[in-house]
């Protein structure tokens, strides 16, 4: 909130309606009705109460004090030293005219359920997913929490919305296809150390045009295609969200794909095969035409010859 106002974001923003200051401001002291003001103008701008009043800024409390017209004696920086009881009570003032109220532990729970079933899709990013909380909270007539609650509630979400969706891609899973899944993650010769796992084949560039390269590729497709994966497996996540899953698999070494546990390695390789698959067909297709050109060429060069 520490931000530069312009005059007329100060007068937009700012200014204590009519009905606001006959609410709240009768009864108190100057210093009282400067640091109310600022509270409720505060919360409706930002959708939650400043963890402390030095949040409040600065400029904004001078734009209010000739608006309250305090006594010149009266600093606007006092606000900042208002003590902890009189900050509660102001708090609570303030949520009864707005008809609000501060936000329990079943709230959040609900809050965070419903990021997870109707926000989060993995693409999000984190100020997306704030503002999206903060509109819940609105519209609930609650209080929003502290940024660093908000935080933590997210991060929850998101994390137990990755844990679900694993496991729905799991139980999605045949037992024949999480067999072919670990399989690829064995080496070629199981009793060879140090050999290639059959993952890493399928990793691999195909190489230079040729008979032989083709007949690789459709190895590495068939391998794929004995995963047996449903057509609509990753049908409820983004493009976006798959190729990242995609990209971490590729990264990570067959050491750290063992170590996961079962329904993050059978996400994390499905997710590479799932993309894997098309880019396979769409480099046999290439292939075929660079081997029809290169067999074009060579009869045009032979008929020369001839």
């Amino acid at each position: 909130m520490q931000v530069h106002w312009t005059a007329l974001e100060l007068e937009e923003q700012w200014f204590l309606a009519e009905g606001e200051r006959q609410a709240l401001l009768p009864g108190k002291s100057q210093g009282q009705r400067l640091a109310i003001a600022a509270l409720l103008k505060f919360y409706q701008i930002a959708g939650r109460f400043p963890e402390n009043l030095r949040e409040v800024p600065e400029v904004a409390l001078h734009y209010l004090h000739p608006l309250l017209e305090l006594d010149a004696q009266v600093e606007p920086g006092s606000v900042y030293h208002l003590p902890s009881r009189t900050y509660e009570r102001h708090r609570a003032e303030i949520r009864r005219f707005l008809s609000i109220r501060k936000a329990d532990n079943s709230d959040q729970e609900r809050a965070k359920q419903w990021l997870i079933h109707d926000v989060i899709t993995g693409e999000q990013t984190d100020s997306e997913l704030n503002a999206a909380l903060m509109e819940w909270f609105r519209g609930q007539n609650l209080e929003l929490i502290s940024p660093k609650a908000q935080h933590q509630l997210i991060k929850s979400a998101c994390h137990d919305f990755e844990k679900q969706f694993f496991q729905g891609i799991a139980e999605a899973l045949s037992p024949s296809s999480k067999q072919a899944v670990d399989h690829l993650l064995r080496p070629l010769d199981e009793e060879v150390d140090g050999q290639a796992t059959r993952f890493q084949v399928l990793s691999s560039d195909p190489g230079k045009p040729s008979l032989k390269t083709v007949f690789k590729e459709i190895e590495k497709l068939e391998a794929i295609e004995r995963l047996a994966l449903p057509g609509d497996l990753f049908s409820p996540i983004p493009i976006k969200v798959l190729h990242a899953y995609r990209l971490r698999a590729g990264t990570e070494s067959i050491t750290e794909l063992r170590k996961h546990p079962e329904t993050v390695r059978y996400v994390l390789v499905t997710a590479f095969c799932y993309e894997r698959r098309a880019e396979i067909i769409d480099g046999l297709a290439d292939l075929l035409i660079q081997l029809v050109h290169k067999i074009g060429v060579r009869v045009e060069k032979q008929v020369v010859r001839e």
